[in-house]
């Protein structure tokens, strides 16, 4: 789904597609950086595997390296999201996120 296909699912969001290379948490974090991102949005892809026991997995090294807020998706939607959960501890940058 790339290109094209991207902006359909989007709707009338601006879509930009950009290849890196590297490993994946780092290539997501630098790009996150260099386009001043607000959100990034990532997709839990895989069960968990040996290696992922020891370093984590692609998400949870994003979230945990990152200076961005990060939103894991862990299934596909069923419907439209309507209600939205947001738990905050009321610190500054919970705050700033609301």
């Amino acid at each position: 789904m790339i290109g094209g296909g991207l902006a359909d699912v989007a709707g009338a969001a601006s879509v930009a597609v950009k290849v890196m290379r590297g490993k994946h948490c780092d290539a997501i974090l630098a790009a996150a950086e260099e386009e001043k991102v607000d959100l990034v949005v990532i997709g839990k892809h895989r069960s968990v595997t040996e290696l992922d026991v020891f370093r984590g997995s692609t998400g949870e090294r994003t979230v945990r390296f990152g200076t961005r807020p990060v939103l894991m998706i862990k299934q596909d939607t069923l419907q439209p999201y309507h209600r939205i959960l947001v738990g905050i501890d009321f610190s500054p940058s919970a705050r700033a996120a609301l």
